[in-house]
């Protein structure tokens, strides 16, 4: 039966009480929400069997209530607020609601920020390998120096300068990634979007849309930009951001006029993980390298 006007403001009276650990964490927004919604009463209709909102005036039960503006509460299901008492307030909360603390997240962000690693810009350069003795189907030592060593001392004197990489034979009917792309940047028609920098040590794409438009699908079956870039990745490429060379890629083994080099590059194992923060202060200095060990 439907319930009396006294019966019905003092069950709503309750409502409130209970309530009041939940309210007082809701925003100004939410809280308007909330109370437009506990101001309908359902009504059990006997003739239609149809519930029926019956509008009630409760202004003066949420005249001495404070509001908490601190959280954004987003909620997780459609049902109804509920009913909380004094002891199972939290734990009710916490089943239906989400309570937020923009602060925490923000610290929370910024500590993941730190905790990641920089990108390490150790570079060996193996611009004294003779090319032509590198065979596909063949395993070989190739050596290179590093680029400290060479910077500030002009040349290797130490075993410690020298590095070493065993490569393995790499017997494929498929070229690879790098294999493509060396070639791609040999081609005198794609220098209208992707060309090799003066030094020959990175590359760069200057025209995205073109180079996505017209080649990236065909030759290298990505038709989105960042597709390409995960494929640098995976590869090793590493990207320098700031100075003459912004924006371009480079790695170690990809070095203009030695394909042979690029064809021994291997992929990254497992999963790339989260994305190394920027390290632009040990970025190699390719120009300066460039007159010391310059490429054909």
């Amino acid at each position: 039966q439907p319930l009396s006007t006294a019966k019905r403001s003092h069950l709503i009276s309750n409502m409130y009480e209970q309530l009041y650990p939940f309210y007082s964490c809701l925003d100004s927004t939410s809280e308007t929400q909330e109370r437009s919604r506990m101001n309908m009463v359902l009504q059990h209709n006997d003739d239609d069997d149809i519930y029926s909102p019956i509008p009630v005036d409760l202004s003066e039960q949420w005249q001495n209530i404070p509001v908490t503006t601190n959280y954004n509460v987003t909620e997780k299901s459609n049902s109804p607020c509920p009913m909380m008492s004094d002891s199972s307030s939290a734990s009710m909360m916490a089943q239906d609601y989400e309570i937020e603390n923009p602060k925490d997240e923000e610290e929370e962000t910024q500590q993941q920020k730190k905790t990641r690693p920089y990108v390490d810009h150790t570079y060996v350069d193996f611009s004294l390998v003779n090319d032509e003795r590198i065979f596909r189907n063949e395993s070989c030592q190739i050596s290179g120096e590093n680029l400290q060593s060479i910077l500030t001392k002009g040349r290797t004197c130490e075993p410690n300068d020298m590095v070493t990489v065993q490569t393995s034979s790499t017997n494929r009917s498929v070229e690879t990634f790098p294999m493509k792309l060396i070639d791609m940047l040999s081609k005198e028609y794609a220098s209208e979007c992707i060309t090799w920098l003066p030094h020959g040590r990175s590359f760069r794409v200057d025209d995205t849309d073109l180079f996505m438009a017209k080649y990236s699908p065909r030759i290298f079956k990505a038709t989105k930009y960042r597709s390409f870039v995960r494929q640098l990745n995976i590869w090793g490429f590493k990207r320098i951001t700031c100075g003459v060379d912004m924006n371009s890629y480079y790695h170690p083994m990809f070095l203009r006029g030695k394909p042979n080099l690029a064809m021994k590059m291997t992929r990254k194992k497992g999963k790339l993980g989260c994305k190394p923060r920027p390290n632009p202060d040990e970025e190699p200095d390719f120009l300066l390298l460039s007159m010391l060990r310059p490429l054909p």
